[in-house]
């Protein structure tokens, strides 16, 4: 159940069909590699998953890169704790759900599925930059938490126009122009004084269902690729 090096990279691979789960116990250790330069990248041809009964605080993987492949969900049963710098994971379908410890700046460059939610939760009062986080048919959650120094970046995010939403909430300020794709749309940032998109560079969004957009005390400034009324919109600056 144990699987780690102290330095160096940890790949494991398991292939032959759907049926080729990978369960992860991080009660007995889980899989690490040393967290300053090394990778663990986790395959599989099913599902991957914590281990059924884990108790959730516990870390399943740790490094400062992590990867994770799968065909028919990743963390579906139940979050796959995390403790890593740079974050991938990628499934043909099924749900993604994660949580991550962080005690630096994280950057998520992928997450991505076709008929499924995903599921990003990340605690330790740090940075969050997300690339690319794709659904073809889901919800997409992003919470980052812990404090005021949990900014969160935002780039391309991606879900179905038709019923999906996708939600990010942040203790710090949420940063970048998107765009967000999707059915309806939620914004939160706690930060006091920060907004959401500047004037000179808006949050761009194609949403043609509901808004609700939430600052502490900051302004909005948003650009959507529809034709917009003001019956779409919930707005909370808090001032």
């Amino acid at each position: 159940d144990i699987v780690s090096t102290t330095n160096g990279n940890v790949t494991i691979s398991n292939s032959g069909g759907t049926g080729a789960d990978i369960f992860i116990n991080g009660a007995a250790g889980g899989v690490a590699a040393d967290t300053v330069n090394d990778t663990v990248a986790i395959s599989s041809s099913g599902a991957i998953d914590d281990f059924v009964g884990n108790v959730e605080t516990v870390t399943d993987v740790t490094a400062f890169t992590i990867d994770l492949d799968a065909v028919e969900g990743i963390g579906s049963t139940a979050d796959v704790d995390l403790a890593g710098t740079v974050i991938s994971a990628g499934t043909t379908n099924g749900n993604i759900a994660l949580s991550n410890a962080a005690t630096t700046a994280v950057t998520v460059t992928t997450l991505t599925t076709g008929t499924g939610n995903i599921d990003f939760s990340q605690t330790g009062n740090q940075d969050l930059v997300l690339t690319t986080v794709t659904t073809t048919d889901g919800n997409v959650t992003i919470n980052n938490v812990g404090g005021t120094d949990a900014d969160t970046t935002i780039g391309t995010v991606t879900a179905d126009t038709t019923d999906d939403t996708v939600t990010i909430n942040t203790d710090g300020a949420l940063i970048g122009t998107g765009p967000v794709t999707a059915k309806n749309l939620a914004l939160s940032s706690l930060e006091a004084g920060a907004s959401i998109g500047t004037s000179g560079s808006h949050f761009g969004t194609s949403v043609n269902g509901a808004f609700n957009l939430t600052t502490s005390s900051g302004d909005i400034f948003l650009t959507d690729t529809n034709a917009l009324n003001s019956s779409q919109f919930t707005l909370n600056t808090g001032a």
